[in-house]
């Protein structure tokens, strides 16, 4: 029996329908009519033991294989090339250290903000390009915590 997978997302695009009355601004957002509302999910299977947890403080100031940014490590890689989710969680920030970038190889996913996360699902992906960095990294001052899971095969 195979161990399973499941991954969700969805998006929700609003136009910002703002008004003015009496000097005072009201911030109104409306469904966007075109594309409204959408999500969707993804199943599939990984192997046992192929899922790996870093947690830490993000000290890459350019992009960096997450498996070697320094962070704590609980659980095992999936192979060199079975990684079939990246995810990463904007924990907590010290100071004002920015944006935190998630990369699959050279390309950008997503910038986080302190609180925002995201999955990335992948068919195959190859360990060494799950990446992360910190451009405003300064230690003891502006720094943040992350926690990115790998799971795979």
């Amino acid at each position: 029996m195979a161990n399973r997978l499941l991954i969700n997302s969805s998006f929700s695009a609003s136009i910002d329908v703002s008004e003015t009355v009496d000097s005072k601004v009201y911030s109104i957002f409306q469904a966007d009519q075109i594309v409204g509302s959408r999500g969707g999910q993804v199943e599939t299977t990984y192997t046992d033991a192929k899922a790996s947890k870093y947690t830490g403080v993000v000290t890459a100031v350019t992009s960096t294989d997450v498996t070697t940014v320094g962070l704590v490590k609980t659980g095992t890689d999936p192979s060199a090339s079975g990684v079939k989710a990246y995810c990463v969680t904007y924990d907590s920030a010290v100071g004002t250290p920015g944006v935190v970038k998630v990369l699959v190889g050279s390309v950008e996913h997503a910038e986080l903000a302190p609180g925002e996360g995201c999955v990335i699902p992948l068919v195959g992906g190859t360990l060494a390009d799950m990446h992360i960095m910190n451009a405003g990294y300064v230690v003891s001052t502006a720094e943040a915590t992350c926690t990115c899971v790998i799971i795979g095969d």
